[in-house]
């Protein structure tokens, strides 16, 4: 059985892409989202944020690492894993992390503008 979650945040790390086993791509990155409740006043503000360390491997690594800044509200959807880790002091945590399936902009609150698909042929007669 898998966990699968959805999640909408703010990205607070830019996006670090590295290449692991057999030349796979591996994005990392950390996602905020944060739970927002009117006031006495009615006004909006956070009342919690809660971390996600988000990975994404292959062509979705790719693509997201090309498309994807730090700051950008996302959209992102994958498996969640939970991993419980021991601190210096000897306390215990869990670290959430989310393996993503899909990512992408959230088009709720901002728009994409343009989607430019070059192919690879396309881009080196460009370089030339």
């Amino acid at each position: 059985m898998t966990d699968l979650i959805t999640i909408t945040g703010v990205i607070g790390t830019d996006p670090e892409l590295r290449t692991v086993r057999d030349n796979l791509s591996r994005l990392t990155m950390r996602v905020a989202t944060s739970e927002r409740k009117r006031n006495a006043e009615g006004k909006w503000h956070d009342a919690h944020t809660n971390w996600y360390n988000v990975t994404a491997f292959g062509k979705l690594a790719d693509n997201a690492h090309a498309s994807l800044r730090k700051g950008q509200r996302i959209v992102c959807v994958g498996k969640l894993r939970l991993q419980s880790f021991e601190r210096e002091n000897g306390s215990f945590g869990t670290r959430v992390e989310v393996v993503a399936n899909n990512l992408g902009p959230d088009l709720v609150t901002q728009q994409l503008l343009s989607l430019i698909h070059i192919s690879e042929p396309t881009r080196q007669e460009a370089i030339s």
